[in-house]
Order: structure tokens, then C-alpha cells, then sequence
């Protein structure tokens, strides 16, 4: 999959999460938390996130879970809900340096009408002479239904190449990822990521299942009346 770099140098610098114009209403835990004790969720709108998977990495420890945020949040952009991992802590410098982490987690619609239908997975961070990788695999109860490979891989700070990638409507998807940062063998090189964006889109959009049930019983009042 392909991914989106979103950069704002303040950003990274002060592990801010986002303006307020961006975001609507949000859920937040530590990955800690979230990964460590039994039926923790996140709940936005009508997505619920569960299952945090405890993230392997090498080197092992590297970052610690209670400084990667997780957050639930409705994008001010899109209105679609999304999820956030956050730290200030994803940063490698010099010659030939490197950092892995695998994680994951599952996302369902509470209701059974508004269906996840794709997503857009997005980077926020900085690359000179290095390069920051993410391997996606989307799962449904019978088996893989997406994924692909998304890179950093210029000395860039912006946006690049967002993914967008569509699937049959689903109301439960696991989602694996395996995320990596390297550097090339110039001690200056360096590499940050401050966060990791995936927004979901669903059918019919949130909001619009009720509002088709009550334009119905509108309608079957109107026809009583009549």
C-alpha cells in the first residue's frame, strides 16, 4: 500500500497530534494500555478498534509502548472515522541504522449498516538518506481481502502519494502491519515518522442509515394521513 506523507515540522518537534480543525472528536489510550489489558477498545463514531496486538521489535525495546499514543478520531476533512499511532520516539540518525515493529489490531462497525469499504493509510514524518517502509495485510473471517507496501524513500518533509485502496464492504477486518525505518551508510543520514494514519471509509456514509429510516417513516406517515 501506498502511503501519504503528512509533515509539519512543529508537529514532530512538540509530538503534537493535530490542530483543532482537523479533528472532530477523538478516543485516546497508550498502545500499553490498549495492548496489555483484555478487552480494551477504542470507540469512534460506529467503528470500535479492539485487539491490540502487543508490537515485536527490533531492537527489542526500543520504544517504549506508554509513549505511542492511539487514537480514534473523525477526520475534519473527510468526516470518515480513522485510527492514530503516535510517538515522538520513531527516529533513527547515522550510518546504517534500522528499527522494526509489527502490530495490529481489528476494526468492526457496531451497528451493521454503515460497512468499511476502504481505506487510506497515511506517514507523517522526514527522510534524508534513509527510508521508512510499511507492509499492510487486510483479513476478513475467510481470509486476506487487501494489502501491499507502503515507503518513504526521499529527502523529503510533505505529501506524497496517498493510498486508497477499495474492498468488498466488510463489517469486521483484522489489519497487520509491519512497520521499518533504515538508513543508508552516510553518517548524516536520518529518518523520522511521528505518526501513522488509516482512515476508513464506509457505505452508506455514517449518518445516512438513519436518516433514510426516518425519511421512511416519513413517508409512511404522510400515507396514513392521507
Amino acid at each position: 500500500m501506498k502511503a501519504t506523507i503528512r509533515n509539519s515540522a512543529s508537529a514532530i518537534a512538540a509530538g503534537l497530534l493535530f490542530t483543532s480543525a482537523s479533528v472532530r472528536a477523538a478516543t485516546t489510550a497508550t498502545l500499553d494500555v490498549l495492548a496489555g489489558t483484555p478487552g480494551s477498545q477504542l470507540t469512534i463514531g460506529n467503528l470500535v478498534f479492539y485487539n491490540f496486538s502487543t508490537p515485536t521489535q527490533n531492537p527489542i525495546g526500543a520504544v517504549d509502548l506508554h509513549t505511542i499514543t492511539v487514537t480514534a478520531y473523525q477526520d475534519g476533512a473527510t468526516s470518515n472515522y480513522a485510527i492514530e499511532y503516535l510517538t515522538s520516539n520513531w527516529t533513527i540518525s547515522g550510518a546504517l541504522q534500522s528499527y522494526d515493529m509489527s502490530f495490529g489490531f481489528n476494526v468492526r462497525t457496531n451497528d451493521g449498516q454503515a460497512l468499511i469499504e476502504d481505506n487510506t493509510l497515511q506517514i507523517t514524518g522526514s527522510s534524508d538518506k534513509g527510508y521508512a517502509e510499511i507492509t499492510e495485510n487486510i483479513f476478513n473471517g475467510s481470509g486476506q481481502i487487501a494489502g501491499g507496501d507502503a515507503y518513504i524513500d526521499l529527502p523529503v518533509s510533505g505529501t506524497h502519494n496517498p493510498d486508497h485502496f477499495t474492498f468488498a464492504p466488510q463489517s469486521d477486518i483484522a489489519i497487520s502491519k509491519d512497520f521499518s525505518m533504515h538508513t543508508t551508510n552516510d553518517p548524516t543520514a536520518h529518518e523520522t515518522v511521528s505518526h501513522i494514519d488509516q482512515i476508513f471509509s464506509q457505505v452508506p456514509e455514517p449518518g445516512s442509515s438513519a436518516l433514510l429510516v426516518l425519511g421512511g417513516l416519513g413517508l409512511l406517515a404522510r400515507r396514513r394521513r392521507a
